[in-house]
């Protein structure tokens, strides 16, 4: 018997390719965990930007395609700063900056000295230089992980950072665009919405999954899990939910003491918004202004009202002021010139995502990987960006699952 934690992509990605017998515990009533949609005031919304990437990945696309249609999007974002839309990655456009300052940062650029830096602070400085860390980098940096940039690692980005050679740089600075640089060049979203295709993806395995069905305990030596509605026997256990989480509920209680601490991650306030017009073209914004909460906001694709969302990133444990929220979203908005006026705005919905990106502190190279490891060891597979406390896409996730399923398969 294999038991797997969590419905969500993960979950139902490994629950699609099993051979063995198996079970699905979904601690809500419904599936897709946060790559599906939710509805408020008759809307549907996601919880912020969930987008397929499948940039070497055309497995992983003819397998969801299965499912749904996906519609392709050329990605066209900005970064919002000196009050002006810079196309994405900042470091490749300094023709946008003021003349005087994009012209020091290619100096400062041209006279780095690359060394191997020690965290994420000395990694920007040493690629982009001072000025344009202080003006993008380190402002947005300090929004997004809330917390001090000398504490994280600096290799754990994933791509998210570019580093163009210097000749692109010295093109962007005299004015070429360019429009294929990082991860998510082209990124997919299903035609029908999220929620559509987390049902279809779930359709044939529905018999195996038993909604609102907490797990509580799990005992190594007994092989058991035990949950709000009974005890079941594994073989194997494939695990999504927050590696931190899991570990708590390991029993002894004992056997993994202070590891949860040094598991850091940090929360999102999503703010869902409808509005009567769409202004704006770019898909979403990057947002190193310290005068606003949020470090991003954008529109959905595919959504034939247009609807945006407005990212704020909390520490683990913060409270956020629910009308306080609204508010900045409004003016932003404004800012944006998403909106002309408060009238636009038909309907706003708040959601806070308790475990949202995980930070690579200095204790994750000596913790993740062994914890990871043991676990393995005691035929628990912990995968998905939350099971495996790593950076992942979707596509990530999915080859993942069935990476792990192909294993499960051909093991006794």
């Amino acid at each position: 018997m294999v038991l797997i934690i969590g419905a969500g992509i993960s979950g139902l990605s490994a629950a699609n390719t099993l051979e063995k017998e198996f079970l699905v515990f979904e601690k809500e009533g419904h599936t897709g965990g946060l790559s599906t949609q939710y509805i408020s005031g008759g809307h549907r919304f996601d919880f912020s930007g969930h987008y397929f990437h499948f940039k070497d990945k055309e497995n992983i696309k003819k397998f969801v395609s299965r499912y749904a249609e996906f519609i392709q999007y050329d990605r066209n974002s900005k970064i919002h700063l000196f009050n002006k839309f810079i196309p994405f990655p900042v470091q490749l456009h300094l023709s946008y900056f003021p003349k005087k300052t994009g012209r020091k940062i290619l100096q400062e650029i041209e006279n780095r000295k690359i060394t191997k830096p020690d965290n994420l602070e000395e990694f920007l400085l040493s690629q982009f230089g001072e000025t344009l860390c202080n003006h993008f980098f380190f402002p947005f940096s300090s929004k997004y992980f809330k917390k001090e940039l000398k504490e994280i690692l600096p290799d754990m980005d994933k791509g998210s950072v570019p580093v163009p050679d210097l000749k692109s740089i010295k093109e962007g600075f005299r004015g070429k665009k360019f429009k294929r640089e990082g991860y998510n060049p082209v990124f997919y979203y299903p035609e029908n919405g999220l929620m559509k295709f987390v049902e279809n993806f779930g359709s044939g395995v529905k018999k195996n999954i038993r909604l609102n069905e907490i797990v509580e305990k799990i005992d190594l030596k007994e092989k058991k899990v035990y949950t709000n509605n009974g005890s079941y026997k594994y073989n194997y256990l494939i695990n999504t939910m927050p590696l931190k989480e899991l570990i708590k509920k390991i029993e002894p209680a004992e056997r993994y003491p202070g590891v949860a601490a040094d598991l850091e991650n940090i929360s999102t306030a999503v703010i869902n918004v409808i509005l009567e017009k769409r202004h704006r073209k770019f898909h979403w914004v990057y947002l190193p202004d310290k005068k606003t909460p949020f470090f991003r906001a954008g529109y959905y694709p595919g959504y034939k009202i247009p609807t945006c969302y407005m990212e704020r990133s909390l520490k683990e444990g913060e409270k956020a002021d629910p009308d306080e929220l609204k508010e900045s979203a409004f003016r932003l908005l404004k800012e944006l010139k998403m909106i002309r006026s408060r009238e636009e705005v038909k309907h706003v919905d708040l959601k806070i995502i308790p475990v949202s990106y995980i930070i690579f502190n200095k204790k994750w190279k000596r913790t993740v990987p062994p914890l990871l490891k043991e676990l393995e060891n005691n035929n628990i597979y912990s995968i998905g960006r939350y099971g495996s406390w790593n950076y992942t896409s979707m596509s990530d996730d999915i080859r993942s699952a069935i990476n792990i399923s192909g294993l499960i398969n051909n093991l006794e």
